[in-house]
């Protein structure tokens, strides 16, 4: 995620995003969607088109949330007062993506710069969609803007308003936190993404989607081609790229996957809504110890935001300490 948000102020997305062609680009063979989860899925949909309440309800997680693709976060009450439809339906050219993560399920519907995440809990005998998360892909029509001074990272690094309510979900988060602890070392300057690299997931060939890149290239090629830029970047420029977490809820799905939405206002950016699954894998060629992995990420930008604006901490008296150079990591 570090990697995106810095790409952000770098240069222009939307001209990364046309200079990759995705369909040339490799895809696992969870192309193959499995039947079982595709089966309710469909019926779902075909409940939203018949205005099928009954199935509705009992169908979708009495947790569920909705979030649109104009950065609207519906709750499951309000989501069904609006009667809410999902922006793709059953259509035959509809690209269909799946990745399991335990009782975890991750189903991706795309066509044209139109992307829906759906998070399945299939925890119980009946499967229950816990989230919707819609990205519609657009070019900006305003201009980033990036810090040329130091912003101190306490949250995330050091904590967000939030607290971890079961074992899986504080792991998530230090996963998360490891993750996030890029910085740009002093001494030979260039950027430790160590943590980056450790914590993102690719046994599956996911994906991240964001509404002003759409589909992202694979983690190799994400890495290969951001980092001589950041580090050619970084040169001239502060190290306040770490985004923080104003609101943030998390959700266990079985025994191995925590799913979390978290609000997040970019420096000098618009605030979007992330939407992510973490999941706990074992390498099963050495039976190592295992590891929790950021396994997907959606990023929906809020229309209605305004640019967040930022402030030199010298002149705010802001001298807390910058945890990025903090090894957080097990």
């Amino acid at each position: 995620m570090f990697l995106f948000f810095i790409a952000n102020f770098c240069f222009s997305l939307t001209s990364l995003a046309q200079s990759w062609d995705i369909s040339d680009l490799p895809f696992w063979q969870d192309r193959s969607p499995s039947q079982g989860m595709l089966n309710i899925d469909s019926q779902l949909h075909q409940a939203f088109i018949n205005n099928d309440r009954d199935f509705i309800n009992n169908t979708l997680h009495s947790e569920f949330t909705w979030i649109t693709s104009d950065g609207i976060m519906w709750p499951r009450r309000e989501s069904l007062e609006a009667g809410l439809l999902p922006i793709l339906n059953q259509a035959d050219d509809i690209d269909i993506v799946q990745h399991f993560y335990g009782d975890a399920t991750f189903l991706e519907r795309s066509i044209d710069g139109t992307y829906v995440m759906y998070i399945w809990d299939h925890s119980s005998a009946d499967p229950k969609l816990l989230n919707i998360t819609e990205v519609i892909q657009k070019d900006r029509d305003y201009d980033p803007v990036m810090a040329d001074y130091e912003i101190p990272c306490v949250n995330p690094c050091a904590y967000i308003p939030w607290v971890a309510l079961s074992e899986n979900q504080r792991l998530a988060y230090e996963a998360w936190q490891d993750q996030e602890q890029a910085y740009l070392d002093p001494v030979s300057g260039t950027l430790n993404r160590d943590g980056w690299i450790r914590r993102i997931d690719s046994d599956q060939d996911q994906r991240p989607v964001n509404t002003y890149m759409g589909k992202a290239p694979k983690k190799e090629d994400r890495v290969n081609y951001y980092m001589p830029r950041i580090n050619a970047a970084l040169e001239s420029r502060g190290t306040g790229f770490t985004v923080p977490v104003l609101w943030s809820r998390w959700w266990d799905i079985g025994e191995t996957a925590v799913f979390n939405i978290m609000l997040q206002p970019t420096h000098g950016d618009k605030a979007y809504w992330a939407s992510r699954i973490f999941s706990y894998k074992v390498d099963s060629l050495t039976a190592d110890e295992g590891i929790w992995l950021m396994s997907e990420s959606y990023h929906t930008y809020i229309d209605t935001s305004p640019i967040m604006t930022t402030v030199d901490p010298k002149i705010t008296g802001d001298d807390r300490q910058d945890l990025r150079n903090v090894d957080l990591s097990p």
